[in-house]
């Protein structure tokens, strides 16, 4: 930028309303908004990522696309927009085919997360032909005729193209491809056409279609076609050819090493170990000529890379297939197994524990009833299993010492699990044998509840007896607990008494056996000894839910002796068993229209609310003690209307006053489903329901409430002032939402607003802060303008404006930069302005400040900047803890004096660096 341009705009009282809003012909001049024509630097300066300090009394404005295809004229007249103009959407994907030439638009793109090709679900589809006349030829007899015809315009063109007549050829494999766009023999000649024409990027394409309908290609053919792409620098499609070749050739390295080198080109660190974790799965050493330190050094290197990005599923691959490479080359170590099988019974992968521990541990033998082997061990590359499975032929085991207890105790639970519960008697005598393990406590326990699962009692009561008769376990609280558990399940309950009175004798805090007494003494009508029990009882982590009468007269207890969050737990286990009954009818709430407590709430919302649900710690919870609720036939019947409604609001506060939103938000949408809420209650729930998404940031559950909030508004007989009111709330709302998550959703959903409602500022505002985010700076100030004439004094608008025409002026295909600069610095002016009026000094210093710099002019920023270091801190009102009444404060959160100094140090680092390190010690250091 000129060095004589004139900056007194900024200094004056008024600016020409001209210079603000004739803008049409400027706008047409400058070039359509991309967002990948580096438009961000700005001036001669560095580029420096810092942002503007928006105004603290609006949002930030979001990235997000308008209004989809129109724009608005400063009259506010609808107009078309042509689709340049339209802002462009934040994720571009990597296209293969440049330009289609085909009528059916074939194309193929390349994933940026996965590095492989995705083929839209409606390419490869054959032409829509009217139907036959006849009905009566059957399907087989038009397949052959249609197949003649094909091969006979293919010979055609290939004689066409010998002839030297090659477009006619083109446009007849053309017709042919439409007709059957999954014939590759089209594609190939095609491809050769382009060849002799010394058209490669065309015959690349069309050879990368032929390999990808013609799925008897091979991995040499794929390999072709990477070297083709790597010729062409198309890096990207490079790599998902050479992931393909090696996904058909993974016994041979060379593939995955053209990857490897091809990703780092390309600087993608997470596709390079996910091709290295392939590779050590699938590579032959021998057929690749690899050594074997080299593999392990490479298996080290993935272990390493997924166990620090705390990737666990990616982690227990590698880990997997690094103990069982080295498990082929004879190196066994038995003890770092712990952590890898550790893993995979947490994520209740029985059979892969059962193959990984027979498979590599050499302690562990089988015998069948002939006393010869029960099963053969089987390497392949990165895999070991054992064969037959399940083990059918063994009867027993034989365990040496040096095997691990808390190895031998996954063993027997993964064999459980897996239904190979016949042979596990000889490893349970085995494991009673050995001395009490403290990794293994738990382990004992969860084996005993494995047999429970399978409906095994005669095992787990066999298994139980073993351990209070070992001399090693005998004073172990789950082995009592076992015992007494399975006499329980067995026998009479009375005779588990003593047993679970014996374990509160070894472990006086254990849950499960109070609960299980506590449901004993229920049985035998002795309600005191059954509350007593559980008197001053944190179950936290119990097993099992004690009996819903008992749960409320330990909730009122709790309630009494203000412990509130042992009541919160208590309140929490009463209303799980009703919460379960949501899950088991997930399918039917997603069918129905309406329910009976609420005939408006959209499908869309239900299904949003069940994927806030989804996979949570919570459901899981949930689905957990219900089950076990279920399996002791407890009816879900006991509470009424009123009565789920006060505990469930008794739920909700107590867990709003500990700050604990995420459950609050499970909570409320539990209850919001629940059928035998009372209608005249669903009002509330539906107020707490996005109060809880704000507050849990679940913004996407807060949109889809919105939207429906929207949709019920909009059909609302209530009163034109009453409906105009509740719209412009709701419109404040999304605009909050959009500022913290938005996609693509959201941004047609606010495009169908402003087509149905085009005098609705609010919605002009919000799709001028999405174009302006997602960089259509053009568009952006289509939708300014429109709100400016309806608010000539909102300072907000005038900041927007002057940023949108600050970027245009920083792009690099502008050749009207002094004009558009000009009008960046009127609107500025216009917001400083109007925006001291309210106090805000720091915040117009610095943005002002900030706009100069990015414009190039350092020495007008360095002044500004200044200013801002000059200005006092900032004060706002803060509730004093002790009084409660509001005193003065300092807020550093609203002080931009950091940022101000910071530019200013980048500023002077290179004509007064002692300065420059002043401003960033006395600053910028916390």
């Amino acid at each position: 930028m000129e060095d004589n341009f004139n900056l007194t705009l900024l200094e004056s009282s008024s600016v020409s309303s001209d210079l603000l809003y004739n803008n049409d012909e400027l706008l047409t001049s400058i070039p359509d908004d991309h967002a990948e024509n580096g438009f961000e630097s700005g001036g001669d300066e560095e580029d420096i990522d810092i942002e503007f300090a928006r105004p603290s009394s609006s949002s930030v404005p979001p990235k997000s696309k308008s209004a989809k295809g129109v724009k608005r004229a400063n009259n506010g007249e609808v107009l078309p927009r042509s689709a340049s103009a339209r802002p462009k959407s934040t994720v571009n994907p990597s296209t293969v085919l440049q330009e289609s030439e085909l009528r059916n638009e074939i194309q193929l793109n390349v994933c940026e997360l996965t590095g492989e090709f995705v083929t839209p679900i409606t390419n490869f589809q054959p032409a829509n032909n009217p139907p036959p006349e006849n009905p009566a030829i059957t399907t087989r007899n038009k397949n052959k005729a249609q197949q003649r015809t094909m091969d006979a315009l293919l010979g055609q063109a290939a004689l066409l193209a010998a002839r030297g007549q090659e477009d006619e050829a083109i446009d007849m494999l053309h017709e042919v491809v439409r007709q059957d766009p999954r014939k590759p023999h089209a594609y190939r000649q095609i491809a050769e056409i382009c060849e002799n024409r010394n058209e490669m990027i065309k015959c690349f394409e069309y050879r990368l279609l032929a390999c990808h309908v013609d799925k008897s290609f091979t991995y040499e053919e794929w390999n072709e076609v990477g070297d083709l792409a790597v010729q062409l620098d198309r890096l990207f499609e490079a790599s998902a050819c050479y992931e393909k070749a090696a996904r058909y050739g993974s016994e041979f390295w060379v593939f995955f090493e053209k990857r490897i080198k091809i990703l780092q080109q390309l600087d993608s660190v997470p596709l390079i170990m996910k091709t290295k974790l392939s590779a050590m799965e699938s590579i032959n050493l021998e057929k690749s000529d690899l050594s074997f330190d080299w593999l392990e050094q490479m298996m080290r290197e993935v272990v390493n890379y997924y166990t620090e990005t705390n990737d666990t599923e990616k982690s227990i691959r590698a880990l997997m297939c690094y103990f069982v490479r080295c498990a082929a080359e004879g190196i066994v170590n038995v003890n770092q197994m712990d952590i890898l099988t550790a893993n995979l019974i947490h994520q209740e992968r029985y059979t892969d524990v059962v193959h990984l521990i027979l498979g590599l541990c050499t302690s562990v033998k089988s015998l069948n009833c002939d006393g010869n082997p029960g099963y053969n061990v089987i390497f392949h590359e990165g895999i070991v299993s054992v064969a037959p499975f399940p083990l059918v032929n063994v009867s027993s085991f034989i365990v040496g010492p040096d095997l691990p207890t808390v190895l031998l105790a996954r063993l027997i639970l993964a064999l459980i699990f897996t239904r190979n519960d016949f042979c596990v008697d000889s490893l349970i005598d085995t494991l009673t044998d050995r001395e009490f393990d403290e990794k293994s406590d738990d382990l004992y326990l969860d084996i005993g509840n494995a047999f429970d699962a399978i409906s095994y009692e005669a095992g787990g009561f066999a298994y139980a007896e073993k351990l209070v008769r070992s001399p090693t376990l005998t004073q172990c609280p789950h082995s009592w607990y076992l015992y007494g558990y399975y006499i329980e399940k067995t026998k009479e309950p009375t005779e588990a008494i003593d047993a679970y009175k014996h374990v509160l004798e070894l472990d006086n805090s254990h849950v499960d056996a109070r609960i299980n007494l506590s449901c004993i003494y229920q049985h035998l009508d002795d309600m005191e000894s059954a509350i007593a029990v559980l008197k001053e009882t944190t179950m936290e982590r119990c097993r099992r839910i004690p009996d819903e009468r008992i749960l409320i007269r330990q909730a009122e207890v709790l309630l009494n002796q203000q412990k509130h969050e042992e009541y919160i737990r208590c309140i929490r286990l009463i209303l799980i068993p009703h919460f379960y009954t949501v899950n088991t009818s997930v399918d039917s709430i997603l069918k129905r229209r309406g329910t009976q407590t609420n005939k408006l709430v959209h499908m869309n919302l239900r299904r949003a609310i069940m994927n806030a649900l989804s996979r949570t710690n919570f459901e899981r919870l949930v689905n957990r003690m219900g089950a076990i609720a279920e399996k002791d036939k407890r009816a879900c019947d006991a509470l009424t209307s009123t009565q789920m409604h006060d505990y469930a609001m008794k739920l909700i506060e107590g867990l709003a006053s500990q700050k604990n939103y995420e459950e609050l938000l499970y909570v409320v949408c539990y209850i919001f489903l629940h059928p035998k809420i009372p209608p005249l209650n669903m009002v509330v729930f539906q107020n707490i329901l996005f109060y809880a998404s704000i507050k849990a940031r679940n913004f996407q559950l807060a949109f889809e409430y919105l939207r429906y909030l929207h949709t019920i508004t909009q059909a609302s007989k209530s009163e034109e002032s009453e409906r105009k009111l509740k719209l412009r709330q709701i419109y404040t709302a999304l605009n909050f939402v959009f500022c913290h998550q938005q996609g693509i959703a959201q941004q047609r959903f606010i495009g169908r607003c402003l087509s149905k409602a085009p005098d609705q500022m609010h919605l002009h505002l919000i799709s001028g802060n999405n174009s302006l985010m997602a960089g259509s700076y053009k568009t952006a100030i289509y939708e300014y303008i429109i709100v400016l004439k309806e608010r000539p004094n909102d300072s907000l608008i005038h900041f927007n404006l002057a940023l949108c025409f600050t970027h245009l002026a920083s792009r690099r295909d502008i050749t009207r930069r002094i004009a558009v600069a000009t009008r960046a610095i009127a609107f500025m002016a216009k917001y400083k302005q109007l925006r001291l009026l309210q106090g805000a000094r720091q915040e117009v210093y610095y943005n002002i400040g900030r706009m100069l710099h990015q414009l190039g002019f350092s020495t007008h920023a360095h002044f500004w900047y200044c200013k801002v270091l000059d200005e006092p801190d900032i004060q706002v009102f803060e509730e004093d803890e002790r009084t409660g009444d509001a005193v003065m404060k300092t807020s550093y959160c609203y002080n931009l004096k950091p940022l101000a100094a910071l530019n200013l140090a980048y500023i002077m680092k290179t004509y007064n660096p002692q300065k420059a390190r002043s401003l960033k010690r006395q600053y910028c250091v916390i």
